[in-house]
């Protein structure tokens, strides 16, 4: 499963796929989710024990197959496609023409699927750009960006500063906004297993997964309040 956007933090993703908040084994029987995170994470003391009781694991080839060769079926893992490059573009919608998503050059993903024979399945979350503001202006070309993401090149993750609303005011805080996350989960791509797939191969798959996260925007996007914003792919 590809989770879009990455937000600041991908909270309606560990949320929805991380915990049974939203009554996932409910709405998927038979679907176990395996939320994924950066490896970064998973070295950091008592964070580490925090993710992992909710079954996290960290987003590498290895926790990959490790989990999509289980005998049991019913195993998904749940990748934040965008990764920390998008939370840089992390922007309320209202504050935007279209919603960024680092896609254009993320084709692991794809490669892995065909090779392990799983299905590709979309996903979108309406909102999660919208619980925080990043407080400093780091438009393409600006100095922000530039060393956001020299920083997120040697690093591995972004560093953004990002506000909210307070416990006793709605101007300034790390409290997430009052807005509501919707989480659209769109039809199951069928891939055929191919141990070793052509480059071809994986291009057209990666196109038609970029179709049908577009198509799933598109017909969900005024149900959740985003008029006739677009889905910009970058990267």
């Amino acid at each position: 499963m590809g989770y879009h956007p990455h937000g600041v933090m991908s909270i309606g993703g560990f949320n929805n796929f991380g915990t049974d908040a939203t009554g996932f084994p409910d709405k998927f029987p038979g679907i176990k989710p395996y939320f994924l995170t950066l490896k970064l994470l998973h070295q950091l003391p008592i964070y580490r024990e925090y993710i992992s009781a909710y079954g996290v694991c960290d987003v590498s080839k290895e926790s990959i197959e490790y989990i999509l060769r289980q005998p049991t079926k019913g195993n998904a893992v749940v990748i934040v496609i965008g990764g920390a490059k998008e939370s840089l573009e992390a922007n309320p919608h209202h504050t935007t023409d279209a919603e960024r998503i680092v896609l254009l050059n993320r084709k692991g993903f794809v490669k892995m699927a065909l090779r392990q024979g799983a299905n590709l399945v979309p996903v979108y979350s309406f909102g999660e750009n919208d619980i925080y503001h990043l407080v400093l202006d780091n438009e393409p070309g600006s100095r922000v960006r530039k060393f956001q993401r020299a920083w997120q090149k040697l690093f591995g993750f972004a560093p953004i500063i990002f506000a909210g609303r307070g416990l006793f005011n709605y101007n300034f805080g790390m409290v997430p906004y009052r807005v509501p996350i919707n989480t659209v989960v769109g039809k199951p791509i069928i891939v055929e297993k191919d141990p070793s797939p052509s480059q071809e191969k994986i291009d057209n798959l990666h196109e038609r997964y970029m179709k049908e996260l577009r198509t799933l925007f598109d017909d969900h996007k005024g149900k959740y309040g985003y008029g006739e914003q677009k889905i910009e792919f970058i990267e």
